[in-house]
């Protein structure tokens, strides 16, 4: 503090320079400068950045309200609100994926998240993709509250929405995906599934869980989406095809249930008469 006192009028004229790019760099001191007096922070960067739209888009800015929020929301409600509407694509981005984090944490983003939640593109992609990153949080109330705000992208109108709530599955154990048995099959169902699959598949290939539902319903998707794709390496879905290949066959040599089995079969004759990539390799490796 003794030190802060020296610099206190030179730190203060620099948060009201001119120059955008002074500005810039004054908010990275006064990110520092939470750590030791939040509420002079928080006045500081209100100050230099309300009437300043060319902040709105740097990391510094974006970094400062990613601490900020947390405790001091309602002082940087306005400025939030102006971001959001200001149109600047990364600006907004940023800002969204902070009010989107911060409402998961359980703070009072003053109506800012549903606004997010169902707002542009760009803001519901910021959405989706925090969404998708915490649906196994260590906190369970934040990674169920996650799964159920995910869920509305699997069916969103944008595509690329769609795909960022796609990733959502790549990570997940195999605990965790047992557990999100009901979202996994909206996802099977929904258009996302047709755009990002894989991460799903990745996941349950390195699963020990069981979860036929989940795989054959995933198999008969595909079936309906890959079409020549899943017949060559010069495709790009090709994997994808391997994918449900080694799943579907798995699936069919470990579960001793006469229907389930019956089933798998089904969709292996499927998969040979279309040529699908990987699964007579599969077939290989068990006595049908």
């Amino acid at each position: 503090f003794q030190r802060f006192n020296k610099l206190r009028p030179a730190i203060k004229a620099v948060v009201k320079d001119q120059a955008v790019s002074v500005r810039s760099c004054a908010l990275c001191v006064l990110t520092a400068l939470l750590n030791h007096d939040r509420d002079l922070a928080v006045e500081w960067f209100v100050e230099s950045s309300r009437d300043t739209t060319a902040l709105w888009q740097t990391d510094p800015f974006a970094r400062f309200i990613h601490y900020a929020t947390r405790t001091h929301y309602p002082i940087l409600s306005d400025l939030l609100a102006a971001v959001l509407e200001s149109g600047n694509e990364k600006a907004v981005e940023n800002t969204a994926t902070k009010i989107a984090m911060v409402d998961l944490g359980g703070i009072d983003t003053d109506g800012h998240a549903q606004l997010v939640r169902s707002g542009t593109e760009t803001m519901r992609k910021a959405a989706a993709h925090v969404y998708a990153q915490n649906i196994e949080h260590e906190d369970a109330k934040i990674a169920e509250q996650a799964a159920e705000y995910l869920m509305q992208y699997f069916y969103d109108a944008s595509e690329s929405v769609g795909e960022k709530a796609a990733h959502a599955f790549w990570h997940i154990s195999g605990k965790r995906l047992f557990e999100l048995q009901d979202l996994l099959l909206k996802f099977v169902e929904s258009p996302a599934f047709g755009q990002g699959a894989e991460d799903l598949l990745r996941s349950l290939e390195q699963s020990t869980v069981e979860l036929p539902h989940i795989v054959t319903e995933a198999a008969r998707k595909l079936l309906g989406i890959l079409g020549e794709e899943a017949t060559s390496m010069a495709y790009r879905r090709a994997m994808t095809a391997g994918s449900i290949s080694k799943l579907v066959v798995r699936q069919y040599a470990q579960t001793t249930d006469p229907d389930l089995k019956r089933e798998c079969l089904d969709l292996i004759d499927e998969m040979e008469r279309s040529g699908y990539l990987g699964i007579s390799d599969e077939l290989g490796k068990v006595d049908r």
